[in-house]
């Protein structure tokens, strides 16, 4: 069994990060989900968050505007998983990815 903590945007949430010291962290979290990714500092936070443990526990980020697209390389190179958005920062970005 997979224990998956989610949230979206990193930077506004800092309930969310004290949610994760306090409940994830104890309780074994496998995997934290965010959205609106715009950079690979945003998961360097994280991971400094997460301090020792971030080892064991993986960040899949979902990338929904196109300042995530421009700054793919760097967030790629501080994730373990990646999505592409579809919903609603999907058409922005699909725009930009899909070849014509």
């Amino acid at each position: 069994k997979k224990n998956i903590l989610s949230t979206t945007t990193w930077r506004l949430l800092s309930s969310f990060k004290e949610y994760i010291l306090k409940w994830g962290i104890p309780n074994k979290i496998d995997m934290i989900a965010l959205s609106f990714v715009r950079k690979g500092s945003d998961l360097v936070e994280v991971r400094k968050l997460l301090g020792k443990h971030a080892k064991n526990i993986l960040l899949m980020l979902k990338v929904e505007n196109l300042e995530g697209v421009a700054n793919f390389d760097n967030i790629l190179a501080n994730s373990d998983a990646f999505m592409v958005a579809r919903g609603r920062g999907g058409p922005e970005v699909v725009q930009v990815v899909r070849p014509h």
